[in-house]
């Protein structure tokens, strides 16, 4: 089995130790013998020796496994089983994953490759009635558009798009200016600003939130 580990990997396997020491627990993989950590700070909740977890290969250099369960790696291997049945159909391509630590929640941009615009969000709702095996946030269902202006908008939700009334986007610097309706703008923000930061890490630009 050690041959198959790759990082980004995901693998099961039962709590069999806590490591105060290391600040870890000690996690044997199902159907081997082989024992990775998972460091406290990786978890996404605590655990008691004899738990089931299903994590993520962050290291693996031939001597040690480290997993993890918060890393953007996880949550995106995460995506790719609960919507398998549409990704297997080619109705959908799972874009980018984005989480903030404890923001509560995660975006993910998922492509529609052929679904009728009106079936796409309600054909991938019922899959993240799934999503509870494996994360305790909230799943946001950013709908990936090609054009950066409209995908700036889409990634900002649940704040309502409406709201929007200029996105002004420079590539040399990769930054975005969005003036939004003032009566919304904490919408947009989020609490403790995580929904813009959060929206910021799936396109991977800087977004300056503006009334007007």
């Amino acid at each position: 089995m050690v041959s198959l580990l790759k990082v980004g990997h995901i693998v099961s396997g039962v709590v069999a130790q806590t490591r105060p020491d290391y600040r870890s627990y000690l996690v044997f993989l199902t159907g081997s013998e082989i024992y990775a950590f998972l460091p406290h700070e990786y978890a996404k909740e605590p655990y008691r020796v004899g738990a089931d977890i299903i994590a993520c290969v962050a290291v693996f250099d031939g001597r040690r496994i480290i997993l993890s369960q918060t890393s953007s790696q996880y949550y995106r291997r995460v995506a790719e089983v609960i919507f398998e049945p549409l990704i297997n159909a080619r109705k959908i391509m799972i874009k980018r994953v984005a989480r903030i630590r404890q923001a509560g929640f995660v975006k993910i941009a998922i492509e529609n490759l052929g679904m009728a615009d009106e079936q796409f969000i309600p054909q991938c709702l019922p899959y993240l009635e799934g999503a509870d095996a494996y994360v305790n946030e909230t799943i946001t269902i950013v709908r990936y558009v090609p054009d950066i202006h409209e995908y700036i908008k889409e990634a900002l939700v649940p704040a309502p798009k409406d709201k929007i009334r200029k996105v002004i986007y420079a590539e040399s610097s990769r930054t975005a200016r969005v003036t939004v309706d003032p009566a919304h703008i904490k919408k947009f923000f989020g609490t403790r600003c995580a929904n813009v930061a959060t929206a910021a890490k799936l396109l991977d630009i800087t977004i300056e939130i503006r009334g007007g």
